[in-house]
C-alpha cells in the first residue's frame, strides 16, 4: 500500500484543467479543506504562506487568497496578522456526499473486502433458503429500482436495498446485522453518495441493475454456487469501477 492510500478522500479536479480563476480557486479550496479534514493540517497549526501555496499549486496569489477566504467563511481557519492562517477546526459532516471526512482509500478497500466475504455467502444461502415471500420482496425491489432508473434518477442507498434483501433471504440475521453495521460506516456512505449527480453514472447504474437481476435469477433457480460467484463478481466490478474514478485530494464514484 503506497502513502497515497492514506490520502484523504476529496473532490480534486485535474491539475491540467484550465477553467479559469473560479475553478482554480475551488480546486485549491477543496484540496486544503480535505487536508484539514485528513489531519495533514491539524487544529491550531499554521497553513503554508500564500506564496508557498501559490508555488505548490502553480496559481496566482489572488487565487490562493480567494481559496483561503472560502475556508474562513466556513469557519475552518482564521487569518491573524503577523501569524498567518491558523486552522480552527475540521469540516463538519453534512449528509452522504460530504461524509468522506475521516475515511481513506484503505477504509474503502477494507469495506469491499468485507462485502466480498459476507455478501457472497449471503447469496449462496439465499439460493438455498429463500421462500416465495422473500423472493417476491426482492423482485418488487428490483422492479422499483428499474422504475427509478427509467425516470433518470439514482438515489443513494436504493440499490443497497437489493443486497439487504438478499441477506434477509438467506434466513441468517447475522448477515443482515453485518450489512446494517456497514451501512453506517463513513467509507460506505462515500460509496453510496459518490455517483449522485455524476452525469456519466447512467450507464453504470443500468449495468448494476442488470447484475442484480442476474443474481436474483440464480437465487430463484436455487443455483447456490453460481449465485455466490455472481455476487462476488458484482462486488468486485463495483469496487474496480469505483476505485478507478475515485478522486484523491493531494494527488494528480454504486452497487
Amino acid at each position: 500500500m503506497s502513502a497515497a492510500d492514506e490520502t484523504q478522500i476529496g473532490f480534486q479536479a485535474s491539475t491540467t484543467e484550465t477553467g479559469g480563476p473560479l475553478r482554480l480557486t475551488e480546486f485549491v479550496h477543496r484540496t486544503l479543506r480535505d487536508r484539514i479534514s485528513g489531519g495533514q493540517y491539524p487544529r491550531r497549526t499554521r497553513l503554508p504562506s500564500e506564496r508557498e501555496l501559490a508555488i505548490e499549486f502553480d496559481v496566482s496569489r489572488p487565487v490562493v487568497r480567494a481559496a483561503l477566504a472560502k475556508l474562513r467563511e466556513a469557519g475552518l481557519v482564521e487569518s491573524i496578522k503577523g501569524s498567518g492562517t491558523i486552522v480552527l477546526r475540521e469540516p463538519a459532516l453534512r449528509g452522504p456526499q460530504a461524509s468522506y471526512s475521516g475515511a481513506t482509500v484503505r477504509d474503502l478497500q477494507r469495506c469491499f473486502e468485507f462485502r466480498l466475504l459476507i455478501e457472497g455467502e449471503a447469496a449462496f444461502f439465499a439460493a438455498r433458503r429463500a421462500t416465495e415471500a422473500t423472493l417476491e420482496h426482492i423482485r418488487k425491489g428490483l422492479d422499483a429500482y428499474d422504475e427509478t432508473i427509467a425516470r433518470g434518477e439514482d438515489r443513494p442507498g436504493e440499490s443497497f436495498e437489493f443486497h439487504r434483501s438478499v441477506a434477509q433471504a438467506s434466513d441468517n440475521p447475522y448477515y443482515v446485522s453485518a450489512l446494517d453495521l456497514m451501512n453506517n460506516e463513513p467509507a460506505f456512505r462515500i460509496y453510496l453518495g459518490r455517483s449522485v449527480g455524476n452525469p456519466s453514472a447512467g450507464a453504470h447504474v443500468a449495468k448494476v441493475a442488470a447484475e442484480h437481476r442476474r443474481i436474483f435469477e440464480l437465487i430463484a433457480a436455487k443455483e447456490a454456487e453460481e449465485a455466490r460467484i455472481a455476487m462476488r463478481a458484482h462486488i468486485e466490478s463495483a469496487r474496480d469501477n469505483f476505485m478507478e474514478c475515485l478522486p484523491l485530494a493531494g494527488s494528480p464514484s454504486t452497487s
